[in-house]
């Protein structure tokens, strides 16, 4: 559940930046497939840039659960 809270928090402050404040020039756009296709990975959310037509970045949300911690 915290990892989709994160990704939606994330995707609405993007989503302002974009559509409202239009300071950020690439859309950004959740779970949207790199390529068609089945089986293709849908990163939880991507910076989109239309005058190319290219993904310009990719954010996947990770956990931290079981990570190693350093002493």
């Amino acid at each position: 559940m915290r990892h989709q809270q994160i990704i939606s928090r994330l995707h609405v402050g993007l989503g302002i930046l974009y559509y409202k404040d239009r300071t950020l020039i690439y859309e950004p756009l959740a779970e949207t497939m790199l390529a068609e296709g089945y089986g293709n990975p849908l990163p939880d959310v991507l910076l989109f840039d239309h005058a190319t037509e290219q993904t310009r970045l990719i954010v996947e949300v990770c956990q931290t659960n079981g990570q190693k911690k350093r002493s």
